[in-house]
């Protein structure tokens, strides 16, 4: 394996000009690519820079998940020490308000996780549908991210309203 891996549109055979307007695909029309004939050879080379890329990510995302995971049990920490403490009423609604913030480091903790648990299995076993069950759990990952993302934003919102509608009126 090279140090230093260059993806670049010459990897993927892609025109040179087409590689300077990103998102346009249309120089690959789908007859294209069905009809284009991929030797094993061809087939075996892309899977075997498709496994040193996995291989080179797969650290990267074991240390976010465990890094994740670390940051929900101190969460969890935090919250039982702010209930147990009574020094102040909040006290309760604050532990509880950690609470629910750990299990949103938990979950996608887990997913990243399994998407290294993934990437081993194919590593092992270079198959398509070990291919497949890898980049399947980093989809889950980045949808239940998506989903908070948007979930986060409207909470923002309506806070921003709230807070800032008393404000506004005096304008």
């Amino acid at each position: 394996m090279s140090d230093d891996l260059d993806f670049s549109a010459d990897d993927l055979d892609v025109p040179a000009d087409a590689a300077d307007a990103p998102g346009d695909f249309s120089f690959l029309s789908e007859t294209e690519v069905n009809e284009r004939p991929v030797s094993s050879k061809d087939s075996d080379s892309r899977l075997d820079r498709t496994a040193e890329w996995l291989a080179r990510t797969k650290p990267w995302v074991r240390l976010i998940s465990v890094v994740m995971f670390i940051v929900s049990l101190l969460l969890v920490l935090i919250s039982l020490l702010m209930m147990l403490s009574r020094t102040t009423p909040v006290g309760a609604l604050g532990g509880t308000i950690y609470i629910l913030t750990s299990l949103l480091y938990i979950i996608p903790a887990v997913y990243l996780w399994r998407y290294a648990r993934g990437i081993e299995h194919f590593l092992r076993q270079r198959t398509p549908s070990r291919l497949a069950s890898a980049l399947e759990a980093q989809k889950s990952f980045w949808k239940f991210m998506g989903i908070l993302t948007l979930v986060m934003l409207v909470i923002y919102g309506i806070s921003f309203c709230v807070l800032a509608g008393p404000w506004l009126k005096r304008l």
